[in-house]
């Protein structure tokens, strides 16, 4: 999908939703009026797809979706957020948005700043799948409503201030092969 392709379309204000296999470019839907957006599987959210959409109240995220730096940029207040199985996440996708409630049922890579914008409102247990080699800087920082992080035997680097923050977590079982803890990786 072209980039800003339904740039400052206020008209656009129902539902959307984005098919399979769909890469998302920079400003797709931004300035939209839209409301709901269904994210189909493995697709690809680029940079600033939905910039400055103030009415969006519910995402739903398909598996195997990899979400980039700023995605849902300045939307105001979204009510829910729910992502699927293998998300690829990182660079605040949820930067200057008010989200009230978000899960994720697994994480494929939990990059940079992948929560951090989130804080209290992703909730419930985190799986990272086997395979992920990183939990990156600031990752889940503030995330104080997770209770417990399943952390895969190929995790090598918990990265600086990865879990700061998370007040409510139970349980972290740090893998033996674990390399290298960050500063305030664990507070």
């Amino acid at each position: 999908m072209l980039g800003g392709v339904f740039y400052n379309c206020k008209n656009l204000s129902d539902e959307i939703t984005i098919g399979e296999g769909t890469t998302l470019e920079r400003m797709a839907f931004e300035g939209t009026g839209i409301t709901k957006v269904t994210i189909g599987n493995e697709v690809n959210l680029v940079d600033n797809s939905f910039n400055n959409c103030p009415n969006i109240n519910s995402v739903i995220i398909g598996n195997d979706v990899t979400i980039n730096s700023s995605t849902f940029i300045n939307c105001g207040t979204i009510e829910s957020v729910s992502m699927g199985e293998n998300i690829k996440i990182s660079g605040s996708p949820f930067s200057k948005s008010n989200v009230e409630k978000a899960t994720v049922k697994s994480l494929s890579e939990a990059g940079s700043k992948a929560f951090v914008n989130i804080g209290p409102a992703l909730q419930g247990d985190i799986i990272i799948n086997e395979g992920a080699t990183t939990i990156g800087n600031q990752a889940f920082n503030g995330c104080s409503s997770i209770t417990s992080v399943s952390i895969p035997s190929t995790i090598t680097v918990i990265d600086v201030s990865a879990f700061y923050n998370c007040k409510g977590l139970k349980s972290l079982k740090l893998p033996a092969g674990l390399t290298t803890i960050g500063w305030r990786s664990i507070l």
